[in-house]
């Protein structure tokens, strides 16, 4: 699965592996906690993610089939502080369009891999389940950085450097 990252600035895409025998469930990745962040998750044959866009909760979802499959999750930064969200699963994609990206302290709890022990992303997955370790195999997880956004730190600052040195 892609997974995303907490800084607006940076756009990350990556995947992992799993297999899934026949009933697995449970939290692949988790980032976060109620104040904001992302989650994915295995249950009833389908593989979900939820956005926790700083306390409204969208979610998406996109069935799997049993056996090894590799689920992906992409962020795309867009302009204005907005983020989209797409899980892929073998040729199948489900999008969350256009939310606030995470910024500063949010997602103020670590990456939690095939549980989720911090603060829970999703309140009722988190009543009903309590931190929901993944069942099954879970091979990998891989985060890619992806293009620096036009109002990413370091943009901006090479923005000034490089007016200062015009202007000097």
């Amino acid at each position: 699965m892609a997974v995303v990252a907490a800084d607006p600035a940076t756009q990350l895409r990556g995947g992992h592996r799993r297999d899934r025998r026949g009933g697995n469930s449970g939290v692949l990745v988790s980032h976060a906690d109620q104040g904001g962040g992302y989650v994915v998750w295995v249950d009833a044959g389908r593989v979900w993610l939820a956005v926790n866009e700083y306390g409204e909760l969208h979610e998406t979802s996109v069935p799997v089939p049993p056996g090894r499959r590799t689920v992906r999750l992409h962020s795309a930064a867009l302009a204005d502080f907005r983020t989209t969200w797409t899980l892929e699963v073998d040729g199948s994609s489900a999008e969350i369009p256009e939310v606030w990206a995470l910024l500063g302290m949010a997602p103020f709890s670590g990456i939690d891999v095939g549980v989720n022990r911090g603060g829970p992303v999703h309140w009722d997955n988190y009543v009903a389940h309590g931190s929901w370790r993944y069942s099954g195999t879970l091979h990998s997880v891989r985060y890619e950085p992806g293009e620096r956004t036009p109002y990413s730190p370091e943009v901006l600052a090479e923005s000034a450097r490089d007016a200062a040195e015009v202007f000097d």
